[in-house]
């Protein structure tokens, strides 16, 4: 299964030297979003200024391959391989036994940090990070009900907070832990570099976006691709009708009813992408 990632799927970025050999590493992670979904990527039909920034300032992976998955959604496995380094078959979805990016890190001297979406177990993001706070440990969820938790201090190692729902969209939750971190630590010790992970559950439905992002594509949805079939000939002739469907629209599906979705998918990144921009001005003024 072939998947062409944007840089926006994983981008490290140096914003400044705590040290000349270990510079401050921000780990931006988007949930479900494709490669064409950016506006310096080729789509002139979406706002994305903080994405289009970011590649037209550094570079892209145009070539990388999705390994599969051992179950019918891919996202833990592809975490799992992020964090750890390892091919699909030689990591598990809760990273047992391995060292993570955020252990190598940490033992490097870095001050670890991680919000958003983890779906590696609780046990691997508690190795992994020394601040956590909107934590989500799970799939999926409404992005306006998203359940979070935070790092909290238990005797020699941390553990985790009561679980809460947060209020607020989920990007702009976990944007705000990101942001809050990176403004304390430019109070802190500046000498010392950090490593902040950012996992965003946004785009991955529901696609859910604030009224603003969401009307200026409603009003003008955007295009079909050429390609564009109601439903795919040979689903009848393969095993697909049983494979995972987030059951989004009925089959055989409309052009009106995919642009729509469109509209709530573009809507939404163009949101995300706000709150990249926020996390990428705080990073700014910490290296400053």
């Amino acid at each position: 299964m072939r998947c062409i990632h944007p840089l926006l799927f994983l981008l490290c970025c140096g914003l400044g030297h705590a040290q000349e050999d270990r510079p401050n590493i921000l780990f931006l992670l988007a949930d479900d979003q494709r490669p064409d979904s950016i506006g310096a990527l080729g789509n002139e039909h979406i706002e994305t200024p903080s994405l289009d920034a970011l590649v037209q300032g550094g570079f892209v992976f145009e070539a990388n391959y999705c390994m599969g998955s051992r179950h019918g959604a891919v996202c833990a496995p592809s975490r799992a391989m992020l964090n750890s380094g390892r091919t699909l078959h030689r990591v598990k979805d809760n990273l047992e036994g391995v060292e993570t990016l955020g252990q190598v890190l940490g033992a490097a001297g870095y001050s670890t940090f991680g919000t958003g979406k983890w779906h590696n177990g609780k046990e691997a993001f508690r190795r992994s990070f020394k601040q956590g706070r909107n934590i989500m440990f799970g799939g999926m969820s409404d992005h306006f009900r998203i359940p979070l938790v935070d790092m909290v201090a238990e005797g020699d190692s941390p553990g985790f907070g009561a679980r809460r729902i947060g209020e607020g969209h989920s990007s702009e939750l976990i944007a705000d832990a990101a942001v809050s971190f990176l403004e304390d630590h430019s109070k802190s010790d500046r000498k010392q570099p950090f490593f902040c992970y950012v996992s965003f559950t946004a785009p991955h439905d529901p696609r859910d976006a604030p009224p603003q992002f969401l009307e200026p594509y409603q009003l003008d949805p955007p295009p079909l691709p050429d390609n564009f079939l109601p439903q795919y000939p040979w689903c009848y002739d393969l095993p697909t009708l049983t494979l995972r469907d987030e059951v989004l629209a009925a089959w055989p599906r409309t052009s009106e009813t995919v642009r729509q979705q469109l509209a709530e998918y573009y809507g939404i990144i163009t949101h995300l992408d706000a709150q990249v921009g926020r996390i990428l001005e705080a990073g700014s003024r910490a290296a400053h």
